[in-house]
């Protein structure tokens, strides 16, 4: 496996857990699953990041739709799938990330899948891998002939005086809260305590053998899978055919036993993209004043972009904007809610399943909670 960590003080600074690299072709629509990385024995990870080499880097690449990690065989995509593809690429290298104040947007930071090496459930949600790593990916409508290469990044302990060294004894047994301060609503849970130890790592949040109430990061992505109607708000809902698959999905029914905290959303820019927001029960959101509503996500001056910089910056700058991150997030638990975008009066057609695509690609961060 990667060379572990040795001084603590170093778990500070991430250490290549995983490298994946794929040659060859993978023919349109097909899957492809990585040989498993294996932890030894007194090993275990957590998960802080991965980062995407697309394949064929420059404008447009290759039909890398989806890449999904698999933590100790385990495919989570139904909380974890990205998007592949160099121009909706949403965990590049990071050398080529804008992580600082960007041009259009107050916030941005680039992606993790949470705070590693601390105990609080609702910010250290990395993935929790015990036995092995691996990425499973999809091909889109078009052969991949280029490599490609994903790299898994986090922190590796070795040994159960190590993890007691960085989490005590025991993690949770205490109440924990995540906050809507935009709605004045709040989650409150409290896990079972769990001793720390290599035989229970996978019982920590972001372990895939965790008791409810289950804590996981979600980021997806979403294409159009039918026109907009134009000035009226599209959904991105799977029950409806909005979308083509239900991990796609960003339309959300929950009831007391679900629940979804949505700390970030992003759009490409469009050229008939008007606006972008939530829908939570009967209100829209971010709230405005006068006609104004939702974000304006217009073409040239779209502050909810992400993937490859274009159009805001050049085709051929190698620069990409990560998904963005919302001032203050929002909760939705027992009641619906949705990610939804308007046109500019003009409808936008489905996706065509080419890159880039003629449609709208949408993305979501948050954390998935679900209760007992």
């Amino acid at each position: 496996m990667a060379e572990e960590i040795g001084a603590v003080g170093n778990l500070l600074q991430p250490t290549l857990l995983a490298d994946f690299e794929h040659t060859g072709t993978q023919s349109a629509g097909d899957r492809y699953d990585f040989t498993a990385k294996r932890l030894e024995s007194d090993e275990v990870a957590e998960i802080e990041y991965i980062e995407i080499f697309s394949p064929n880097a420059g404008w447009p690449g290759e039909d890398l739709k989806q890449v999904i990690p698999v933590i100790d065989g385990a495919a989570i995509e139904e909380y974890v799938s990205l998007s592949g593809r160099y121009t909706s690429n949403m965990a590049p290298p990071r050398i080529n990330q804008m992580s600082g104040p960007a041009p259009l947007q107050t916030t941005r930071a680039v992606f993790s899948f949470g705070t590693p090496g601390i105990e609080d459930p609702f910010l250290n949600t990395t993935l929790k891998a015990k036995k092995t790593i691996s990425i499973r990916t999809f091909a889109g409508n078009a052969d991949i002939t280029q490599d490609y290469r994903i790299r898994v990044w986090g922190r590796l302990y070795k040994g159960e005086a190590m993890l007691r060294s960085v989490f005590g004894d025991t993690v949770y047994g205490a109440e924990a809260t995540i906050e809507d301060r935009n709605r004045g609503k709040s989650l409150s849970v409290t896990k079972d305590a769990v001793d720390v130890s290599i035989k229970n790592w996978d019982m920590f949040v972001g372990g895939v053998k965790q008791s409810k109430p289950e804590i996981m990061p979600m980021v997806r992505y979403a294409y159009n899978a039918a026109a907009t109607t134009a000035n009226t708000p599209f959904d991105f809902n799977y029950s409806d055919g909005d979308v083509a698959n239900d991990w796609e999905s960003l339309y959300f029914d929950y009831g007391t036993s679900e629940a979804l905290f949505i700390k970030g959303i992003g759009v490409r820019s469009h050229t008939h993209l008007k606006y972008m927001g939530l829908k939570i029960g009967d209100r829209e959101y971010p709230r405005s004043a006068g006609d104004e509503k939702l974000f304006r996500v217009d073409y040239n001056n779209n502050p909810l972009h992400f993937g490859h910089g274009y159009p805001l910056f050049p085709q051929n700058f190698p620069l990409f904007v990560p998904m963005p991150l919302l001032p203050m997030g929002y909760l939705i638990h027992n009641e619906k809610g949705r990610v939804i975008v308007y046109d500019d009066g003009t409808a936008i057609s489905a996706d065509d399943g080419n890159i880039p695509t003629a449609g709208i690609i949408a993305c979501l961060q948050g954390i998935k909670v679900n209760l007992p």
